[in-house]
């Protein structure tokens, strides 16, 4: 090989992505996207395209060499092959017009290909050598590597090893497949309010209208469609037929009382889409209709006040319907919106009596520093009629403990007993509740705490 000399040396400007000198270039496919229509035959190869220069292969030469000297260029692909046989004008050096034509390999299918070159010109160890390529056979499990090598022998460059080789570079994850799709929960939480006796929502959630969160389904645009354009979503699935299942509870929303709705709003003002339908059914949603939109509920319609807020989480089941021949269907997902909860303190109280012999009283106690009022709401027995008293509303001072008797709290007519709800504004942890019983028939006494 004669010595080149660099004043004279011709380089080239890079137009190529993958670089397998400097690791540059990496493209990553979505593997949602990979269809069974594009496999190469039977070999478990899916076909991706680029009209541009996204999929060409470039490295410098390695190796300075002069004007008619003959090298050879050996590409070797790992987890991947070629489309179509290669043409001898597939390859460049330098921008220049050496003769090159294709030595070995290069077929369809392969996975290597060898170049015989002439130079033209001096070309320094920097000059870009670049194989064009519009196409190529993928995996979908495996990363490709790219393995470029110069040698001064075409036995040596047929044999791809170390002998008579010059100069060699590789790029270990030249291209990589991935998942592409995203489904992001963004759950909001709501508070019912106590002192509305959870008919409404807290100022902070706006009253009488709560988000309760958002899921959007999108592609990652880090990934490529088989075409090397940036993915969509309509690369992996069809959003019109795939559904958006919202669960969780919609009780309080039966017979005429609150509204759940998607809004693309997330200030809840427009109720694009209607979670149950006239039969209160939960309606699936398509996921074109309701991508980014906002799980809302309004209470407004509850003009009767006729239920009250219960305490739910919201979730959501997404099936998807993939894009037609996906090699990788996407299929389902789940996730979670927000949830409402309850400020203040409820305690059920399974047994309360007027009996006269048990001398049954409520004791209350508010361990916190500000007045706390309380309110005391009963389920009646059939044949049993449960009317509040005065004992059954009131405040708890700072540090009190108060000491009722049942038959000042309720007047039970058809029995004598009923179960009682005490809903307390304070937090939890700063109220005790608990009944005792002072039985005047055996003289037993019984304390249940029940908070």
């Amino acid at each position: 090989m004669s010595a080149a000399i660099a004043a004279a040396f011709i380089s080239a400007p890079t137009f190529a992505q993958i670089n397998v000198t400097d690791d540059t270039g990496a493209l990553a496919y979505a593997k949602e996207a990979l269809l069974t229509t594009d496999e190469i035959g039977t070999t478990g190869y899916y076909a991706v395209s680029d009209a541009g220069t996204d999929l060409n292969v470039e490295a410098e030469l390695g190796f300075g060499v002069s004007a008619a000297d003959q090298v050879w260029v050996r590409v070797e692909l790992t987890n991947a092959v070629f489309t179509a046989d290669l043409l001898d004008t597939d390859l460049d050096l330098g921008g220049g017009v050496s003769d090159i034509e294709i030595a070995q390999g290069g077929l369809e299918e392969g996975s290597f290909v060898v170049y015989a070159i002439t130079t033209d010109a001096n070309y320094a160890q920097d000059a870009l050598v670049t194989l064009a390529l519009t196409s190529l056979g993928i995996k979908a499990n495996a990363p490709v590597s790219v393995t470029y090598s110069l040698y001064e022998s075409g036995s040596g460059a047929a044999a791809g090893g170390a002998t008579d080789r010059l100069a060699t570079a590789s790029y270990a994850s030249a291209i990589t497949v991935g998942n592409a799709l995203v489904v992001e929960f963004t759950p909001e939480d709501a508070t019912a309010d106590v002192e509305t006796s959870f008919l409404e929502f807290t100022a902070a959630n706006g009253t009488l209208t709560a988000n309760l969160g958002t899921v959007e389904v999108s592609a990652d645009t880090d990934f490529l469609a088989v075409n090397s354009d940036p993915v969509t979503l309509a690369d992996i699935l069809d959003d019109a037929t795939s559904t958006v299942s919202p669960a969780g509870n919609f009780s309080f929303g039966l017979d005429g009382g609150a509204t759940f709705y998607f809004d693309a709003d997330a200030a809840c003002d427009s109720q694009d889409f209607l979670v149950l339908d006239v039969n209160d059914e939960v309606v699936d949603q398509a996921l074109a209709d309701v991508n980014g939109a906002a799980l809302c509920v309004d209470v407004t319609g509850d003009e009767a006040d006729a239920y009250s807020i219960p305490e739910s989480t919201y979730t959501a089941g997404l099936d998807f319907e993939p894009v037609a021949d996906a090699v990788y269907p996407v299929t389902t997902a789940t996730g979670a919106f927000g949830s409402i909860d309850r400020n203040g303190t409820v305690v059920e109280v399974p047994f309360l009596s007027t009996y006269a012999p048990y001398n049954q009283r409520l004791v209350m106690v508010n361990r916190g520093s500000s007045s706390a009022a309380y309110s005391i709401t009963f389920t009646e027995e059939a044949g049993n009629v449960a009317t509040g008293l005065t004992a059954a509303t009131g405040t708890l001072a700072p540090m009190e403990t108060k000491i009722i008797k049942a038959t000042d709290v309720v007047s039970l007519t058809g029995a004598t007993r009923t179960a009682a709800t005490i809903t307390v504004v304070a937090p939890e942890n700063e109220i005790d509740v608990a009944t005792t019983i002072l039985n005047n028939d055996t003289g037993s006494a019984d304390v249940t705490v029940h908070n």
